[in-house]
């Protein structure tokens, strides 16, 4: 009977020494998990502080409506675009998955395995070296780091390269078909028409440029990592994506909501 009394005590100090075990070991687990959780958060929300100071400086610095690329800027709009230089653009659906800094984008446009990935598109798709070779010359020059959006007006020329002029707003009913059919389009439709359009011109514009087809140059496009921006004063230029896409800093309306309202004021 004794023998059963000891190897019931035995086993009782042995499972409370397992469950203290492994609270120590959970307890110590979660305040080491929530730490980096905390950490991650700090980090997070400092840098949404930086980027909220830097968009507040720069309303207060920046004229709007003044496309900063044909002016000189003001020591205060200067000090803005050093601070820029540094940021690391994020978020968007996985933009800069390189981690380049603002200032690394504008200096060296396009990415390492964006240059390698169009070259074996050329490969494949018989665009002679010369022709690829002009492309990599022309959109990896270097360039400028520009000032945030400012009410949602941005000025994109000093980190984009010109594509062409988009055709104007009577050119645009024209092929829209009139003033009639664009009444009974609905504002999704209309804008969906308006930047199908524009872009088309753009793919055009840069296939006849380089010798290539337009679909041909969507794909470059693409693979170079660049957008098409569609500028109020109705230049279409080709803004590296990273920059374009980066809503917490250059989140903007362009020519397409412009177009918009010029044709809702037809009615």
């Amino acid at each position: 009977m004794g023998k059963y009394i000891w190897s019931a005590i035995i086993s009782l100090f042995i499972f409370c020494g397992i469950s203290i075990g492994r609270k120590s070991f959970v307890k110590s687990y979660l305040e080491k998990e929530g730490k980096t959780i905390i950490k991650s958060e700090i980090k997070h929300f400092g840098k949404e502080l930086s980027i909220n100071s830097l968009r507040k400086e720069c309303r207060t610095t920046t004229k709007v409506g003044l496309r900063t690329s044909l002016r000189v800027l003001t020591p205060a709009e200067k000090k803005v675009l050093k601070r820029i230089e540094k940021v690391v653009p994020y978020g968007n659906n996985g933009i800069n998955a390189e981690k380049w800094t603002i200032g690394q984008i504008a200096k060296s446009p396009l990415f390492p395995k964006c240059i390698q990935d169009f070259k074996e598109y050329c490969s494949k798709n018989s665009i002679s070296k010369e022709t690829m070779d002009r492309i990599l010359r022309n959109l990896g020059k270097s360039r400028k780091v520009v000032l945030p959006a400012n009410k949602r007006q941005v000025d994109f020329t000093g980190i984009s390269v010109r594509i062409c002029r988009l055709p104007s707003t009577q050119d645009l009913i024209s092929h829209l078909g009139g003033k009639e059919a664009i009444k009974k389009m609905s504002d999704q439709t209309l804008k969906m028409k308006i930047r199908e359009f524009h872009y088309n011109v753009a793919w055009n514009a840069f296939a006849k440029k380089y010798k290539i087809t337009p679909e041909q140059a969507k794909d470059i496009f693409g693979l170079l990592d660049h957008a098409p921006h569609e500028a109020e004063n109705g230049i279409m230029q080709l803004v590296p994506n990273s920059i374009h896409n980066f809503k917490n800093l250059y989140g903007h309306n362009g020519l397409v909501s412009k177009r918009m309202a010029e044709l809702r004021a037809l009615q």
